[in-house]
């Protein structure tokens, strides 16, 4: 199961980015795509549901950015696993986004080739996560 969320207040380009992904990857039968309009209702479901790959938009209406889910994802959970991509019309946030490690940024109106390129990269990164096999000799 891949699971991306989506998170941006414009309702259009959300479901722009879900109708590209759904095309890039048709043969995907367990991909899922949850879609959020803020920043709070995908900090709630983070606390129960876990995503290989977000898409976050930087700037919302309200008090919390897209860098402060980045922030919550990767200090307060300390999930490393989840790929972070944001997404901004404005390339002036990339310096801020450093400290949460996103797998990269992409610039509005996003470009499908280049979705295509950082999801490929970003399911990689989440398949290399998951074909660890630990075990445990003696002590």
């Amino acid at each position: 199961m891949i699971n991306i969320a989506i998170c941006d207040d414009n309702i259009e380009f959300c479901n722009k980015l879900e109708t590209y992904i759904y095309e890039l990857y048709p043969n995907i039968n367990n991909l899922s795509i949850d879609v959020f309009y803020d920043c709070s209702s995908i900090i709630r479901n983070l606390e129960t549901q876990k995503y290989d790959i977000i898409l976050l938009d930087i700037k919302f209406s309200g008090n919390i950015s897209g860098i402060d889910v980045g922030d919550y994802i990767r200090n307060n959970i300390c999930n490393d696993y989840t790929q972070i991509v944001y997404i901004s019309a404005n390339e002036r946030y990339a310096y801020e986004l450093f400290d949460t490690r996103p797998l990269n940024f992409l610039v509005k109106p996003v470009d499908k080739n280049k979705l295509h390129d950082v999801l490929d990269k970003a399911m990689e990164l989440c398949n290399k996560n998951i074909n660890v096999i630990v075990f445990k000799n003696s002590k």
